[in-house]
């Protein structure tokens, strides 16, 4: 106060100092007069002895009020400068500002926020903020608000407001309470920063690491698969020789060949089930060839069925002129298995009709679609749920969209059939209508193409009497398919150990006309057993038997030499044709390629 005090006298003092020099200027005073200091209150109590002085006072004091007049204005001007500056800097800044009343109605708002929202600022003063959330986060700005008025404390929330555009803004509100205008008791200045990008980043990342988590999932189930799959298909191999021999030797009306052949038939069945388990859990090399549509779809229908609700009609109608599309199988078998799986989540709550269809489609129907060739197919599934929704039917192939519950999709199931079809040359259509279900269509380009060029080759005979080294780890195998050759008049020799086939055929090589090995055995490997006998007889030809290896395929093995590659379990006729087939072509080069 007293500093206050002091700061005052000497801004007095100044104006005085300043005044009187003005007047001397003038010359109203004489240089050499001596003025007395004036007291005011002396003189009016006692009277005014010198009427100089009292002039001089008066145009002192006119002279001050004149100095502290320009001093105002120059300070107002000051004023008028300075909030214009802060007005700018308000209405310009790289964030929104607002005031919201403790009723939630917005007080005053800079450019900046109602640019965020594509609003007129005179629409937002005056009116709720709420008007501008989602209805989805009005409880979180609420809440916000009765925390920031009770506590008293900066308060920080995130949510989404509402464009007139339509698209939805993720905000960061930070608010602080101040005191409020006339009848308002207290106010929010709130800070409101536009976090999209973030968010959408955050999005990103949530679903680069959900993608990474499913990868690893299903790199585990393949894993998982690949094992049991070549545990199980040596279970059925044997089960599968054993019962045709058996079917074999009894006569036809005996009354074990029904059960019999109901037997073998379970085990056709199981090892199908184990190639399209191994499908599903991308258990095989990608390769593009002709596939043919038709059985690939009766295959996925087959799977399905397990899995669909009794009260779910599946259904195909299926041309009878084969489809070949040029693709990779675990491409095309995902496509069809995705909307098959959202066909019937589409009618899980009421049941219905999935109905999976294929069809040569018209020239003239490729053409009005734009599509690069005329022989086309058409695959559609459909069902009858209950429809699409008209607002977001133009979302549905946009990637991560989705409208089922947490846990049930991904969103990427349509977005991967679109883009499937459209890596081929297709496309994808959609119709659909509220209450009475959908269509999906395919559209894929046929091709002419067959699988490979096969070599002519002498007519096959299923019997021989060429000497055959057979090499499997598991005993019931080696005795099931030495009994199968052995049937067809070959001398077989069964090893149950791959060192100890390689000593045999090592004492004596040329006593075997053909090698036929498994794959996965302890201590060396199919593969490598192969390349040691090929090392010490070139010409000898090997056949590679495997129930699952990632580590060889048939083109891998035909690289090393190795004349056939036959998938375990196989029918007795598939092996004993194959055995003659490599016997009869030993003198052809390149190796032949079986199937």
């Amino acid at each position: 106060m007293e500093d206050s005090s002091k700061n005052r006298r000497k801004k007095f003092d100044h104006l005085r100092r300043r005044a009187e020099e003005l007047l001397k200027i003038d010359g109203d005073v004489k240089p050499d007069t001596k003025i007395e200091e004036p007291n005011l209150e002396h003189d009016l109590k006692h009277g005014l002895k010198n009427p100089l002085k009292l002039i001089h006072e008066l145009q002192t004091f006119q002279i001050e009020l004149e100095l502290q007049n320009e001093e105002l204005l120059r300070s107002q001007q000051e004023l008028i400068v300075s909030r214009a500056s802060y007005a700018e800097l308000y209405d310009f800044a790289p964030v929104g500002y607002l005031t919201i009343s403790s009723r939630g109605i917005v007080r005053k708002s800079n450019f900046t926020f109602a640019d965020m929202i594509s609003t007129p600022k005179a629409d937002l003063v005056d009116h709720p903020f709420s008007d501008h959330v989602m209805a989805e986060d009005q409880d979180i700005y609420y809440h916000h608000l009765r925390a920031l008025f009770d506590s008293k404390d900066r308060q920080i929330c995130e949510l989404r407001l509402k464009q007139k555009s339509g698209k939805d803004l993720y905000v960061q509100m930070e608010s602080n309470v101040t005191p409020g205008e006339p009848g308002e008791t207290e106010e929010s200045r709130t800070m409101v920063s536009d976090i999209t990008r973030r968010k959408q980043a955050e999005d990103e990342r949530q679903s680069l690491e959900q993608q990474l988590r499913r990868a690893h999932r299903i790199e585990s189930i393949g894993i998982l698969a690949g094992g049991i799959a070549h545990d199980f298909n040596n279970i059925l191999f044997p089960i599968m020789g054993f019962t045709e021999m058996a079917i074999q030797d009894l006569p036809d009306d005996h009354p074990l060949q029904k059960n019999l052949k109901t037997i073998l038939h379970g085990t056709i069945r199981a090892s199908e089930l184990v190639k399209q388990i191994l499908l599903f859990s991308s258990q095989h090399r990608n390769e593009e060839k002709p596939v043919p549509l038709q059985p690939l779809i009766v295959e996925v229908l087959s799977l399905l069925r397990s899995t669909v609700p009794a009260d779910i009609e599946i259904e195909h109608r299926l041309d009878e002129q084969p489809c070949l599309v040029f693709g990779d199988v675990t491409k095309l078998y995902r496509a069809i298995i995705n909307l098959c799986t959202n066909a019937f989540h589409a009618m899980e709550q009421r049941g219905g009709r999935l109905t999976v269809s294929l069809e040569r489609v018209d020239p003239e129907t490729v053409f009005d679609m734009e599509l690069s060739s005329a022989n086309y197919c058409c695959l559609k599934v459909s069902d009858t749920g209950g429809g699409i929704d008209p607002g977001i039917i133009d979302k549905i192939f946009d990637p991560y969209f989705t409208t089922k519950k947490f846990g049930r999709g991904s969103g990427l199931g349509l977005s991967v059939v679109h883009g499937i079809a459209k890596s081929y040359g297709g496309t994808v259509t959609v119709n659909s209508k509220m209450g009475r279900g959908t269509a999906f269509s395919i559209y894929l380009p046929l091709t002419q193409k067959t699988e490979f060029e096969e070599i002519a080759a002498p007519p096959l005979s299923p019997v021989g009497k060429e000497r055959i080294l057979l090499v499997d780890d598991e005993r019931q195998v080696v005795s099931m398919e030495a009994k199968i050759l052995e049937r067809c008049g070959y001398t077989v020799t069964g090893k149950t150990g791959s060192m100890e086939a390689l000593s045999a055929f090592q004492e004596n090589p040329g006593q075997f006309d053909l090698v036929i090995t498994d794959m996965a055995m302890p201590d060396m490997v199919g593969t490598e057993l192969a390349k040691r006998v090929m090392d010490i007889r070139p010409e000898i030809p090997v056949i590679l038997c495997t129930g699952f290896s990632e580590r060889i395929d048939a083109e891998t093995a035909a690289a090393i030499g190795i004349r056939a590659y036959i998938k375990k379990p196989v029918l007795s006729a598939h092996l004993s044709n194959t055995v003659r087939r490599v016997l009869d072509a030993t003198a052809y080069s390149p190796p032949l390629k079986f199937p």
